[in-house]
């Protein structure tokens, strides 16, 4: 019998349903305050108020680190 996480698994052991969600090390707080410390907002954009969104894709891994990081849209 296939158990769920043969059933989801894709290639690479990525899992695209998970009965637990997972986390980056030291929870999504931590990931959002290492965001704000590593994202560049570019000069020209803020002294002309122009804001946006910027869309990424990545995986967390097991350990909590994240890896494959790619902007989809920004």
């Amino acid at each position: 019998s296939n158990s769920l996480a043969q059933l989801t698994k894709t290639e690479g052991e990525v899992f695209t349903i998970v009965e637990e969600s997972a986390e980056p090390k030291g929870g999504m707080e931590e990931f959002y305050r290492h965001l704000a410390t590593v994202i560049t907002y570019p000069t020209e954009a803020r002294q002309k108020g122009i804001e946006g969104r910027v869309f990424v894709e990545f995986i967390v891994n097991t350990n909590g680190s994240i890896s494959d990081v790619v902007v989809i849209k920004g």
